[in-house]
């Protein structure tokens, strides 16, 4: 597969295709990140146009934190911060 041109200036475009194949997820799953502001808004490519376009440097940003996020949060709990509760289940009629 060749390899696309780069934009001027080393900025390239990515397509919303683009961008959920990079960040592997599907299209309901983007669109939901999309409007709970979970990812970066896009921009506008062609003026009065309906295509969306991220830079690549702003998907590849994005990436990068939340791979810190999800190793931040997979570092292991301290015994002080397990809290054991017992758990009651009730008994239907049938069992007593």
């Amino acid at each position: 597969m060749a390899k696309e041109p780069e934009q001027p200036g080393g900025l390239r475009v990515l397509r919303t295709g683009q961008v959920t194949a990079k960040i592997g997820v599907n299209d309901n799953v983007f669109y939901g990140m999309l409007a709970k502001r979970q990812f970066p808004a896009g921009f506008q490519i062609a003026p009065g146009g309906r295509a969306l376009g991220w830079l690549e440097g702003t998907v590849d940003e994005w990436i990068k934190e939340r791979e810190t996020k999800g190793l931040a949060s997979m570092t292991p709990a301290s015994d002080d911060d397990v809290v054991e509760e017992p758990v009651e289940f009730e008994q239907s009629e049938q069992e007593t």
